[in-house]
């Protein structure tokens, strides 16, 4: 969990933490936590409809050129 730009593509990605492994890796001279990262088939889901629904809109909003 060293790595602040990871989690923040994890979390655009629609990825929720759900947990942390305390001392999972070694780091030079000690241990580092690893941040665990999931995502179920219902949010996945919503995540896919809302980015539709989104898409749908802005080809309305935006001319269509010839």
């Amino acid at each position: 969990m060293n790595n602040p730009v990871s989690c923040r593509v994890l979390r655009k990605a629609g990825l929720l933490l759900d947990g942390r492994d305390e001392g999972y890796y070694r780091y030079r001279n000690g241990f580092q936590d690893s941040g665990l990262y999931g995502l179920t088939k219902s949010r996945y889901l919503q995540q896919n409809e809302e980015e539709s629904t989104n898409d749908t809109k802005r080809r309305k909003e935006c001319p269509t050129h010839a």
